[in-house]
């Protein structure tokens, strides 16, 4: 693989990355500010992870 090539799967990995750490940063202050539940906080997380994993 060339090097351009590599670089692009790279970013694109951190760019997955990036947004799924960012998707859990908002469930979690939604469920500090009591606008989602627990259970509902919990399903998205696992959800997300699984998902960039």
């Amino acid at each position: 693989m060339s090097k351009n090539v590599q670089a692009k799967d790279f970013y694109t990995e951190r760019r997955k990355k990036f947004e799924t750490e960012l998707k859990i940063y908002v469930n979690q202050r939604l469920y500090d500010k009591k606008v989602i539940t627990e259970e509902m906080y919990m399903f998205a997380k696992d959800f997300l992870i699984n998902k960039a994993g």
